[in-house]
């Protein structure tokens, strides 16, 4: 099995968070609101079927690390958590528990910068996808 170069950062927070902001076409350059050159700061992005969303806010810049929430999950519902990042793929099966939200760096070691593509499964079939910058692709 091929080592993975990838930062990885995955750990669960228990935690009541929640974001104002609201990204009505799921992309994540719409909100630029504290610091104008960044393509993400806070969003919220809906699932295909609208069963459920997921919160999305940047926790720091440097490696970059961005906090998930999920709402309008089930307690004990097991979500799917894939990940692509330049060559690096992660797939995780969570247990969700109310108010539950985990942590997230999309960095690549030897890389600069990029984005990362998310998606986020029930076991309903219902997801959503969203994409993420990190490194120099924030500017």
């Amino acid at each position: 099995m091929k080592k993975s170069k990838r930062v990885i950062s995955i750990f669960f927070l228990i935690f009541c968070f929640s974001v104002s902001l609201e990204s009505s076409e799921n992309k994540p350059d719409l909100l630029q609101e504290k610091v104008p050159s960044l393509k993400i700061q806070a969003a919220e992005f809906k699932s295909k079927d609208g069963t459920f969303a997921v919160n999305v806010k940047l926790y720091s810049l440097s490696p970059t690390n961005y906090e998930l929430t999920c709402t309008g999950l089930k307690k004990d519902e097991v979500i799917h958590f894939l990940s692509r990042s330049g060559k690096e793929e992660l797939k995780y099966d969570i247990p969700f528990s109310t108010n539950m939200g985990f942590g997230y760096s999309p960095d690549v070691i030897g890389e600069q910068g990029g984005t990362s593509s998310i998606k986020i499964e029930r076991s309903t079939g219902d997801s959503v996808e969203f994409t993420l910058y990190w490194g120099d692709a924030l500017n």
